[in-house]
């Protein structure tokens, strides 16, 4: 039979993918369907992140293979922030050589990410897109002792590249900052990083 219904939730728990954390304190508004499940959540938290929006729309339900979508807005600790994407199947902090909790600052944060709903998900099966504007922004450079800090950024990651641009200061002196980092070479005349 077909199922169609409207559900109020608050104070739930919600696991977006099953390897990553939960985000915790959810309020939502969850509409369902035969062949999909659309939630709308306005509340959460995840460790220092403040969820502000997250929406997630399961399809294909009938199918063999079916699909999720998570649209999240959300604001906390850049350190939170670069831990929450570096959980498995991302691990996008790692690809860059960056450990989160050298990195400092707050960021307001946009992601959208795309996935089979299968067991054992995979990086390369997750598709991501995610952007910070980042403020009082500290992160590691390959010089040891030495890093960025009091910066402002934009920052945006995605499977394929990072890219990080903005003015900071390093030892004490200004300096504006272009960074991009590729996880894929996608022909042979692209370096794997770019720093001005």
């Amino acid at each position: 039979d077909d199922l169609f219904g409207d559900i109020k939730a608050s104070g739930v728990t919600v696991r977006y993918i099953e390897q990553m954390p939960s985000v915790q304190g959810v309020a939502a508004t969850v509409h369902l369907y035969p062949d999909k499940v659309e939630i709308f959540a306005d509340k959460g938290s995840l460790d220092g992140i403040v969820l502000k929006k997250a929406d997630l729309y399961l399809t294909e339900l009938q199918d063999d293979v079916s699909h999720a979508k998570v649209i999240l807005q959300a604001t906390g600790p850049v350190a939170d922030v670069m831990k929450l994407i570096d959980s498995k199947p991302l691990e996008f902090a790692k690809e860059f050589g960056i450990a989160p909790d050298k990195t400092g600052g707050t960021g307001d944060v946009s992601a959208t990410l795309s996935f089979p709903l299968i067991e054992d998900l995979d990086a390369n099966q997750v598709t991501a897109d995610v952007t910070a504007q980042i403020q009082n922004g500290v992160f590691p450079t390959p010089i040891p002792d030495v890093s960025v800090q009091n910066g402002t950024f934009d920052l945006r990651v995605n499977n394929t590249r990072l890219n990080l641009q903005g003015n900071a200061q390093m030892q004490g002196l200004p300096l504006k900052l272009s960074w991009d980092e590729y996880f894929k070479q996608t022909n042979e005349n692209v370096t794997k990083s770019h720093y001005f």
